[in-house]
């Protein structure tokens, strides 16, 4: 079970008295569930949160389970053997798509569109500041959940480049609005910049070390210095060195045969030794 149980019986109440209480791995709502009920940490399979029965968090902070083990929302404990699954952002970029009439802007996570009745984009809104980064649904305070990830065409760019807002080494052509799928690539030594590679142009990355659907982070810049996993749910042998920060990306280094990394102790152990 858990970290922190012992703290927390006293508040636990059965679960048939909160039949509304999400279970979702996916959604972090504490809307209809019981004071000290557990619910799922979307952006990590191996913590989770308690409700306070207001609708609120109860602690700000996830707890974590214990080591190998993973929360399964099913019956909102932790247990060993359950199988991790990263969830897919719920992000929406076209109004009659959206399901609560909000889209996210494609350029900056802390930003997002709100559709009228007729299904037309408005001005742009901004996120507050203690809540920065649009996920989809709301603005709130956790970079990873951002929106704002994908190149897009807009109408007028049919002809042109945009950049790969994940990678600053590529592009995509314009050939209709929406989302462009035929990606390009700068030459080594260059970078793409407003509508084109260049070797004078720096490095501007405008979503950095996003987790892909399938849990792992590639490219990757280093914002600070040390070693951090590839795949921060995952156990795999590759992980990243950061000598320094830098606005450009460093390749994955790899553990020695038989060994992975531990993305919670960011070391490398046997691969028997690590739980996930």
């Amino acid at each position: 079970m858990a970290k922190w149980t012992g703290l927390l019986l006293l508040m636990l109440v059965p679960a048939g008295l909160c039949q509304n209480c999400t279970t979702d791995p996916c959604v972090k709502d504490c809307t209809g569930c019981g004071p000290g009920q557990f619910i799922a940490d979307p952006e990590d399979c191996h913590r989770y949160y308690v409700c306070d029965g207001n609708g609120n968090l109860q602690f700000n902070d996830p707890l974590y389970c214990e080591h190998g083990e993973v929360f399964d929302i099913t019956i909102r404990e932790c247990q060993s053997g359950a199988q991790c699954n990263v969830c897919q952002r719920k992000c929406y970029y076209q109004c009659a798509q959206s399901p609560n009439n909000l889209i996210s802007y494609f350029y900056d996570c802390g930003s997002y569109y709100e559709c009228d009745s007729a299904g037309i984009p408005g001005p742009v809104q901004n996120c507050p500041a203690d809540k920065p980064f649009f996920d989809g649904i709301d603005c709130q305070a956790d970079e990873r959940r951002c929106c704002h990830c994908h190149p897009y065409c807009y109408d007028g760019d049919q002809g042109k480049y945009v950049a790969d807002p994940k990678d600053c080494r590529n592009y995509y052509a314009c050939f209709t609005q929406g989302i462009p799928s035929g990606q390009g690539h700068c030459s080594p030594g260059e970078f793409f910049e407003t509508d084109a590679c260049s070797s004078h142009a720096t490095c501007n990355t405008i979503c950095k070390n996003v987790i892909d659907y399938d849990g792992c982070i590639d490219p990757y810049t280093c914002l600070e210095t040390g070693y951090f996993p590839k795949c921060p749910s995952k156990c795999v042998p590759q992980y990243y060195f950061c000598p320094q920060v830098s606005n450009t990306y460093v390749e994955a280094e790899e553990c020695p045969v038989g060994y992975d990394f531990h993305p919670d102790l960011h070391v490398c152990v046997r691969t028997e030794d690590c739980p996930y």
